[in-house]
């Protein structure tokens, strides 16, 4: 039978050994649930920022008018694309025919609408791998990487048909557009410049010829 005493002295001893144990377990506890806290928000930010950079690239890449991706991606796909010897390909330019007459008559706003419908129909009718691209103003670039020089124009006309046939509603009417394309294929043209020159000339070509028409470099 353990006495009063004795029993008070052990209470005591086993609460100087114990609590100290208990009250180091609990500010470990409590210590581990801040870093873990810290660590988890730490993440979040992370996750955040690299979502916030990712979200500004993309919109580097893209055109924010059309959607579609811009000059800057365009150029960066075509150094890439011609940095790859004896590859077949070809670029397109296309322009939209008397795009400052639209405006003037119907304005701005619907100019804009107007780039958007053209954008959505080009791209319905090129392939996963091939890249369309606002390259500036009214005007698109089409790169078609593995494409024959006829195979580049069969495509050309094709987008030149689907723009002749669609419509699109402007003040409550329905209006459109055609388009003018010039073709350059990769053959022997090694560089951005020489390739946009080329389907350039081949595109003024078209313009001069009457317009709503498609011209390939070989031919102007």
């Amino acid at each position: 039978e353990i006495s009063r005493d004795d029993a008070m002295f052990l209470t005591g001893f086993m609460a100087t050994i114990l609590l100290p144990a208990l009250l180091g377990a609990h500010i470990f506890e409590r210590a581990s649930r801040r870093i873990y806290l810290h660590g988890l928000l730490e993440r979040l930010r992370n996750e955040k920022l690299a979502a916030r950079n990712t979200a500004l690239t993309g919109l580097s890449y893209t055109d924010p008018l059309t959607g579609i991706p811009n000059r800057r991606q365009l150029d960066e796909t075509l150094f890439a694309f011609l940095a790859v010897p004896r590859s077949q390909g070809a670029l397109l330019l296309i322009d939209i025919d008397m795009f400052k007459a639209f405006n003037d008559r119907y304005g701005h706003l619907a100019g804009d609408t107007c780039l958007r419908q053209i954008a959505q129909c080009l791209l319905s009718c090129l392939r996963r791998l091939d890249l369309l691209a606002r390259f500036g103003g009214e005007e698109f670039a089409v790169l078609l990487p593995q494409a024959t020089p006829d195979e580049a124009a069969q495509t050309a006309e094709r987008l030149r048909e689907a723009v002749q046939d669609l419509r699109f509603s402007v003040q409550d009417r329905l209006v459109n557009v055609t388009v003018s394309v010039g073709i350059a294929a990769h053959e022997n043209l090694n560089t951005p410049e020489a390739l946009i020159g080329a389907a350039d000339t081949a595109l003024y070509a078209a313009k001069r010829a009457g317009r709503n028409r498609v011209k390939a470099a070989w031919q102007a």
